[in-house]
């Protein structure tokens, strides 16, 4: 585990607000988000950001959305989102010759505050954008897993979740695509934790991955909240 110290803190705050800001000022980067189904406080909650006056070390990703990485110490590290047309658009899976996400960090678990939930269970899911979904517009706590197959290089997360009654994974419905990788992660999951249930995703378009955001644009905050057993609210 990364070990940072005060000053490396501080730079990574600063760099954060800085990031915040300029997202408050682009109605482009906002429209963007609104359109995935994110409001501001979630917006807010998850300290979302854009690349405008990149630090150092960001400069390949200017102009991307910055996902920060948030644990009790503050902000830790950062994710990237590239969200130039041809990348939302989903047409091609890279483009420019990098792909959708980057980071520069270790990887880590995303939204860590929700471990401590009292309801008792967990959700896990494919990737920020649907944790914010999740826990920030249907009160659903949820943590992403950074990539389909980190769990197999990450088995020390296993300790986090080993401890909730309940661990509903929710992979994208992705089963057209030969690698079905969203399946893949979630079955080694329930192998790994026999409290894991896996959530199947209905297919809104045939052919077409579907997942959490996608089913919460089309059907809805309570339609999600009752795939793990919560009422509407």
């Amino acid at each position: 585990m990364r070990r940072l110290d005060k000053e490396q803190l501080s730079s990574l705050e600063e760099t954060c607000r800085d990031y915040e800001i300029a997202l408050s000022v682009n109605p482009e980067a906002l429209s963007y988000l609104h359109g995935r189904g994110l409001s501001l406080p979630t917006i807010d909650r998850f300290r979302l950001g854009l690349v405008e006056s990149p630090s150092p070390s960001h400069r390949t990703v200017a102009g991307w959305l910055s996902m920060p990485t948030l644990k009790g110490v503050g902000v830790t590290g950062f994710k990237f989102r590239c969200i130039k047309p041809e990348c939302v658009s989903g047409e091609v899976e890279k483009h420019d010759g990098h792909p959708k996400y980057l980071t520069y960090d270790p990887q880590a678990l995303g939204n860590v505050a929700d471990l401590d939930t009292d309801l008792g269970f967990i959700v896990v899911c494919e990737g920020e954008l649907d944790a914010y979904i999740l826990s920030g517009e249907c009160g659903i706590p949820a943590i992403p897993m950074p990539g389909a197959s980190a769990w197999k290089g990450h088995r020390h997360w296993r300790r986090l979740l080993k401890d909730f009654r309940t661990i509903y994974v929710i992979p994208d419905d992705d089963a057209h695509l030969k690698a079905n990788v969203g399946r893949k992660m979630a079955e080694e999951i329930r192998a790994d934790l026999p409290q894991a249930t896996i959530v199947e995703l209905p297919s809104l378009t045939e052919g077409k991955k579907t997942d959490v955001n996608d089913i919460f644009i089309a059907r809805g905050r309570d339609y999600l909240r009752s795939l793990v057993g919560l009422e509407a609210a």
